[in-house]
């Protein structure tokens, strides 16, 4: 569910709007989905403010969307692990 507004955004089919609606849906489910976890751990919600510039470089390298880790990580005949960007095959 928290990736499906990406992919609807991949495939370009979808108005703004709908992608719009779309990305709240997914959002309110990992909202909720965290909130269960942290009542199941009795772990308090902690603030944590990450801020980063859209296309910068860390160290000299350009840092891995969430998606390609994910992607990268299960293993996904997709994706061509040798390019040098974020693109699919």
């Amino acid at each position: 569910m928290a990736l499906l507004p990406l992919a609807y955004q991949e495939l370009g089919e979808l108005s703004p709007e709908q992608l719009r609606i779309k990305a709240l849906q997914a959002a309110s489910a990992l909202e909720e989905y965290a909130s269960s976890i942290r009542q199941m751990f009795n772990a308090e919600k902690q603030p944590m403010v990450v801020q980063m510039e859209p296309n910068r470089k860390v160290n000299g390298h350009q840092p891995k969307s969430a998606l390609t880790l994910l992607l990268e990580s299960n293993g996904n005949e997709y994706y061509d692990e040798s390019s040098e960007s974020d693109e699919w095959c």
